[in-house]
């Protein structure tokens, strides 16, 4: 398996295409940039970590616009994968704690290890969930969250032809076992307009509980 190509010219550039490349590239930043260590497993998707960073970086700039600063920050993440990437940054950069779920056997068992082998159980409680869960049975009544957030599924698990987004772009179809990811991980009955509006709906229900 290659992880990387040389150009004639000499230049190394890694293959993205390969999705043990990628797993490799995400391992590395992580340990290098954050001291976090992360085994993936390679049958499911892989975080690639400047967005994931972006979305951290996006949400301070939120916070920051809270006329009361919150002293201590907590966040809910929904289908946190197969590292709880976002808990993990935002824990070890930011001293920020999450309330983070997971309906995927594989990615709940090898999220929990990571959360255990980083010594972030004070910061991240992570709860195994029913795969139709979302919000409402997942927050901790005492605790004020100051945020969610959420990486959606794309496609509808009903009807795996197309995307759910538009019908105005070509949709590609979705993988039968999710390229390098579950189909769990990336598919949800109603596709991504049913999962977005299902999160609304449960967000009007939580309104006092989510800032």
């Amino acid at each position: 398996m290659c992880l990387s190509l040389q150009k004639l010219c000499g230049k190394i550039e890694l293959d993205f295409k390969d999705p043990a490349a990628v797993r490799a590239l995400t391992t590395v930043l992580l340990k290098k940039d954050f001291n976090l260590n992360v085994e993936l497993p390679p049958d499911r998707l892989v975080p690639t970590l400047p967005l994931r960073l972006n979305y951290i970086l996006w949400i301070e700039d939120l916070l920051a616009l809270l006329p009361n600063k919150p002293e201590i920050v907590w966040g809910l993440d929904i289908g946190t994968g197969a590292c709880c990437i976002y808990p993990i940054i935002g824990a070890s950069k930011n001293k920020w704690h999450f309330t983070a779920t997971e309906a995927d056997d594989v990615n709940f068992d090898s999220s929990l290890k990571t959360v255990q082998s980083n010594n972030l159980t004070d910061y991240i409680e992570l709860k195994k969930v029913n795969p139709n869960d979302m919000m409402l049975q997942q927050l901790t009544s005492e605790i004020l969250y100051n945020f969610s957030m959420c990486n959606p599924p794309f496609f509808d698990s009903e009807n795996p032809e197309t995307k759910s987004r538009t019908d105005k772009r070509h949709a590609p179809r979705c993988p039968d076992k999710g390229g390098s990811g579950s189909l769990s991980e990336i598919a949800f009955k109603g596709g991504e307009i049913q999962f977005i509006k299902k999160m609304i709906d449960e967000s009007e229900v939580l309104k006092a509980n989510v800032q």
